[in-house]
């Protein structure tokens, strides 16, 4: 593509089109045919390279092309209220489905203003087979998917969307709840590969949007487009429901279906096929007619004198043993299979469109909640009084224990946690007075006091009965004597005003 400039001198210093000016007698750019034919032939070439028919009556195709080249690209298409009607108008700034139970419905009806009173109008009438449409509270606890299974009607306020359910679940909102509305669009990923596509990767790890052909179990609800595409084809019998299996490439060739041409016929689509060697014939002739046997034909031949041979009682000589073994061919790699030479790969099917979870969580927002978590929280195992994780120290009735804060200058959040038959648990901290009257205390507690991490023991026991204390292991008896102990420790992002 170039500017004007490249097809005329007329044109500003930057090469852009320039005014005319009668006084002063600057003539404006001329209308050139190379330049605009050169603009026609971009954009067609957009808008058929998307697979569009150019139609003169269709002002959108160049918005059409963009999307589909974009292809599979979430697009957050905004907030709108819910609306509990089944039919008609769901107001505006609302949407609705036809039926109460999510999994049945069949349209979903959408105001043509969201709720913050933006117009998408143009947006919704692009929609088209093969788009999915997801809406999640902003709990993001209830979350549906839908497939747009043909072209919206519009119905002038709102248009009516033919959908079909794929995940997602959590009961319906409420009147007028917010929901937030994601649209991903139909055809290709950012890798330009439909779902379901293979590819061969020369290293171990598996690229994102992509499994590996190993034969596994995967769940239809968390990868509903690829289980569009594969459904059962692969199971075993051995699967629950809701659950198919993968193809397993490892170790394996593929091979082209022959799909009619007859070089490789019977065979069906996805089909395994065990390793042959094409068939290898020979004969040795007259063994027992004489003094002499033929020179053989086939894989098998006589050789000079190399033959081992012994007198019958009707006289003459035959070959004794007869071995055909092709390992003893000169320069063979003989084996247990018969291969060409090759490169070891790991094939990778694609599994989703989009960077959205495919069963009801939008995997760019997890993302983005994932870095905040991170920057919000640290982790940290201590253990105190020089003790370490392979040799932790023992905590003791009636002891207060001090140690550094492992994130200094941060609020913390910690758990006391002591070994016990083998197993690490809270034994939690309770003060309680018995029957005959007498009082205890027993139990482990940690808590961060200024930039250190103190750790007090019970005066009467480490732990107490779980029936008292809650601990989770489930003894009736009191411990006295020392435990081994640590601490978790969480750094926390807050500031106490």
């Amino acid at each position: 593509m170039e500017k004007v400039g490249a097809y005329t001198e007329r044109v500003t210093a930057s090469g852009e089109w320039q005014g005319g000016d009668v006084q002063s007698g600057l003539r404006a750019t001329p209308m050139k045919a190379d330049y605009f034919n050169m603009l026609q032939r971009e954009l067609v070439a957009v808008v058929e390279g998307a697979g569009i028919a150019l139609d003169k009556t269709d002002d959108n195709q160049l918005l059409q092309a963009i999307r589909r080249i974009r292809g599979g690209a979430a697009a957050n298409f905004g907030p709108w209220a819910w609306s509990e009607s089944l039919n008609g108008n769901p107001g505006q700034g609302h949407l609705a489905l036809n039926n109460a139970n999510p999994t049945l419905a069949t349209e979903l009806r959408i105001s043509e203003t969201s709720a913050d009173a933006e117009d998408f109008t143009q947006s919704l009438s692009l929609l088209r087979a093969g788009d999915t449409i997801t809406f999640q509270d902003q709990s993001a606890v209830l979350s549906y998917r839908f497939r747009v299974t043909n072209s919206g009607v519009d119905n002038g306020a709102y248009r009516s969307v033919p959908v079909r359910h794929l995940s997602g679940g959590g009961g319906l909102p409420v009147t007028n709840a917010v929901v937030s509305v994601l649209l991903t669009l139909a055809g290709a990923s950012d890798d330009g590969l439909p779902v379901g596509s293979m590819i061969p990767m020369p290293k171990a790890g598996v690229p994102t949007g992509y499994l590996e052909l190993d034969g596994s179990v995967q769940s239809s609800a968390t990868y509903p487009d690829l289980f569009a595409y594969l459904g059962t084809t692969y199971n075993t019998g051995g699967e629950s429901a809701g659950y198919f299996r993968l193809p397993d490439s490892r170790g394996e060739f593929f091979r082209g279906w022959d799909h009619g041409r007859g070089v490789d016929a019977g065979r069906a689509l996805g089909s395994a096929q065990l390793d042959q060697m094409q068939r290898i014939t020979g004969k040795l002739s007259n063994i027992n007619g004489g003094t002499a046997f033929g020179d053989g034909e086939g894989s098998l031949k006589k050789t000079g004198s190399g033959v081992v041979a012994h007198t019958s009682s009707g006289g003459g000589s035959y070959p004794k043993d007869l071995e055909f073994d092709s390992a003893t061919s000169p320069g063979a790699r003989a084996g247990s299979e018969t291969r060409g030479r090759n490169l070891a790969v790991m094939w990778c099917i694609k599994a989703w469109s989009a960077p959205v979870n495919q069963a009801n969580i939008d995997i760019s927002a997890l993302a983005v909640q994932v870095s905040q978590l991170q920057n919000m929280a640290d982790f940290a195992v201590v253990y105190p009084a020089g003790g370490s994780k392979a040799s932790p120290a023992n905590a003791a009735l009636n002891s207060r224990y001090v140690q550094a804060n492992p994130f200094p200058g941060h609020s913390v959040m910690c758990r006391v946690e002591i070994l016990r038959n083998g197993e690490w648990g809270d034994p939690g901290f309770g003060d309680y007075t018995s029957p005959g009257g007498s009082r205890a205390a027993c139990g482990v507690r940690a808590t961060q006091l200024g930039d250190s991490i103190i750790v007090q023991t019970g005066i009467s026991g480490m732990t107490y009965s779980s029936a008292y204390s809650g601990d989770p292991f489930g003894s009736p008896d009191t411990v006295t004597t020392p435990v081994p102990f640590r601490v978790l420790v969480w750094k926390i992002k807050g500031v106490i005003a």
